[in-house]
């Protein structure tokens, strides 16, 4: 039940397990993924990057379906008028301090990692970092190696663990490795192309889902639909998110679920850009602006002979106005022709009170509960590689626990349950 990142990677993960008869139901559409063709350049509007982690979970599908990646020069750092934002040397050591303390940290922490420190989520990323003296890391990792290592600079309401995963040796590895370009990559024909191309593989019916039905002993899940038909399926999984449907978790999700308001620009102009790909705005970084782009693209020449640009920051009621006034002052396209400006919402989570109830603990406990599953973005992370890695786990579990093992596969899937075993801890 949906046809967004979480459905199509889920789907596509149970049919390499075997789970042939699959129909994927919703409309092709999210926040997170669309790609569109604008006089010849292709632009993804939504999700565009893919960053650390993403070689063992987006990229085998890219390839698998026929797609290149392209990858990217380090983003780079810009003041007003985009010079070029260069740290004092006091703020590079400063920084060099804090994420090795941040690295030893994270690695205690995972060495002794509980389950009740699992739960301590609610809190905002500079809040964690700050808490800790190392206030120099809130702003995404801005003084890594290259530039730019990752992401958009603030993760609102992550986990404690959460925020421990994120900044793990590994990134800190990736940021190291842009210098030799595995960093920071795109899919040169779009996230879009990439969804579609699954989508394409499946049983699509585009119709609504409004509830969903829990089976019991002598019945399957069902689906009613938006029409008011219902179908019964052997195994339901819930991908879109739990607030826009009916289903056996509603209760305690339930006024528990916020999002990152976003809005974004594309415009057009002959000004060629001044920097390689993309660019990160110090200013809104460090102050978090809500009417000014924070980053923004270079998606290329088009046929018309202009440059097409896409920015993205942090919306209130209308943020257009400043956006505007800061690509004609601050960029220097004073000829800038708008195409689209929109907002839109990002970063589907469960709000501190949601988790300090349990709401998280509740839909795990549920996961598979009279054969329905619970897979949609709210349950892993706002980007689509944690978004991939979720499902290709959930994908494991239901595979393991509807196909039992015969003669010495037995033994595989004991190891199979010793390693889920390890991932719930």
């Amino acid at each position: 039940v949906g046809a967004g990142p979480a459905g199509l990677t889920c789907a596509e993960e149970l049919r390499k397990r075997g789970f042939g008869d699959i129909t994927i139901f919703g409309d092709f559409s999210a926040a997170q993924v669309r790609t569109e063709n604008i006089d010849g350049v292709t632009a993804d509007l939504a999700a565009c990057y893919l960053h650390a982690g993403y070689w063992n979970t987006v990229a085998p599908l890219v390839r698998e379906h026929g797609l290149r990646l392209r990858y990217l020069p380090p983003a780079q750092l810009v003041q007003a008028g985009l010079e070029p934002f260069r740290p004092t040397r006091a703020e590079r050591l400063r920084t060099a301090a804090q994420t090795a303390r941040f690295l030893r940290s994270s690695i205690r922490y995972l060495a002794t990692c509980r389950g009740e420190s699992s739960r301590r989520y609610g809190v905002s990323l500079e809040t964690f970092l700050a808490e800790r003296g190392l206030g120099a890391l809130a702003h995404s990792f801005i003084l890594g190696p290259g530039g730019v290592a990752q992401g958009y600079g603030y993760l609102d309401r992550v986990a404690a663990h959460g925020a421990l995963r994120w900044f793990r040796p590994s990134l800190f590895a990736t940021a190291l490795t842009q210098r030799f370009g595995r960093g920071t990559a795109v899919i040169v024909e779009g996230y879009g192309t990439l969804f579609r191309r699954i989508l394409e593989k499946h049983r699509h019916d585009n119709r609504l889902v409004a509830r969903v039905h829990a089976g019991g002993r002598a019945a399957r899940p069902t689906l009613r639909l938006a029409d008011g038909t219902e179908r019964e399926f052997d195994q339901v999984i819930v991908a879109c998110p739990l607030t826009e449907v009916e289903s056996p978790v509603s209760a305690a999700v339930r006024g528990g679920v916020e999002s990152t308001r976003l809005f974004s620009v594309l415009w057009r102009s002959a000004q060629a850009p001044r920097f390689a790909d993309r660019v990160y705005c110090m200013q809104q970084l460090r102050t978090k602006a809500y009417d000014r782009l924070l980053t923004f693209r270079s998606y290329g020449l088009s046929r018309r002979g202009d440059w097409i640009y896409w920015g993205v920051g942090y919306a209130e009621a209308e943020p257009f106005g400043g956006a505007l006034a800061q690509i004609r002052g601050d960029f220097g396209h004073a000829d800038a022709e708008v195409i689209e400006q929109r907002v839109f919402d990002y970063n589907l989570r469960f709000t501190a009170e949601a988790i300090a109830r349990g709401a998280h603990l509740e839909v795990e406990r549920r996961q598979g509960e009279g054969g329905v599953w619970y897979s949609g973005g709210l349950l892993s992370h706002w980007d689509i590689d944690a978004i991939a890695e979720h499902n290709r786990r959930l994908g494991r579990r239901l595979a393991h626990r509807l196909t039992p093992p015969r003669g010495w596969a037995r033994v595989g899937a004991a190891l199979e349950a010793v390693r889920l075993a390890a991932e719930d801890c």
